[in-house]
């Protein structure tokens, strides 16, 4: 006899989607390629260092985070509140920042919703709502969706607007904030990557790529993005 299937108990959390852009290519090439493949590996190593709570002694028990990773895109989600939601932004945050130091990028969203999320099954209104926000832009930003704003305080440098308006995560300028002395160690940073980034604009330009190109604006995007935190005092970060 046929039993009736288990209620879904949705429940307010906050998420995070995000895709890594040029995954699929670089998944792809991996396996002839050994310097690609080692790249591959690098990611995965980050995504189980940074995002994988679950895999922490007593953290998927006693926090309810919980991690899925498929293909190029992954989701991570905690409990609503402003505590949680910083470990989430700080563990986000050190992952962009190793992959954007690889010349990797993610393009993504933050949102507060309702969700059901456990090990096998990620599913809910919160869901629909983080993927079409990340797949309305085509810059590799994490974009913060308004739901969110009431977890965590804005004054708390953790939010960057582009000309467009869009609130994205300022993941750089939020890691240098946790710690004790940042000193000019942004600045350098970002002009580190900042340099990289205008090289692979001049590549392509010189390739004869159009300025138009999806992949030229990316670059423009985290060129503009860069050069805010360059610019960035640091003693407003502290």
């Amino acid at each position: 006899m046929p039993q009736n299937p288990p209620p879904i108990p949705y429940e307010q959390r906050l998420l995070l989607y995000a895709d890594i852009l040029g995954w699929s290519r670089l998944v792809h090439d991996s396996e002839k390629d050994a310097t690609k493949k080692s790249l591959v590996e690098y990611v995965i190593h980050k995504f189980r260092q940074e995002l994988a709570f679950d895999r922490l002694p007593g953290v998927a028990t006693t926090t309810g985070w919980q991690f899925s990773l498929a293909s190029d895109s992954f989701f991570a989600s905690s409990p609503v509140s402003a505590e949680y939601f910083r470990d989430l932004l700080i563990a986000l945050s050190a992952l962009a920042h190793s992959l954007l130091r690889r010349g990797i990028y993610l393009r993504g969203s933050l949102v507060a919703g309702s969700l059901f999320h456990d090990r096998e099954v990620v599913v809910g209104p919160a869901v629909v709502t983080a993927v079409q926000l990340e797949k309305s832009t085509c810059h590799p930003r994490i974009v913060v969706h308004e739901s969110v704003f009431q977890y965590l305080d804005e004054e708390e440098h953790w939010v960057y607007r582009s000309e467009d308006g869009v609130p994205a995560l300022d993941y750089m300028r939020f890691l240098y904030s946790q710690r004790d002395n940042p000193g000019d160690a942004l600045g350098r940073d970002a002009r580190e990557i900042l340099d990289e980034v205008e090289r692979k604009i001049e590549k392509e330009l010189g390739a004869g790529v159009s300025l138009d190109c999806r992949l030229v604006k990316k670059h423009l995007w985290m060129k503009a993005y860069l050069g805010h935190l360059a610019s960035v005092d640091a003693a407003t970060i502290g």
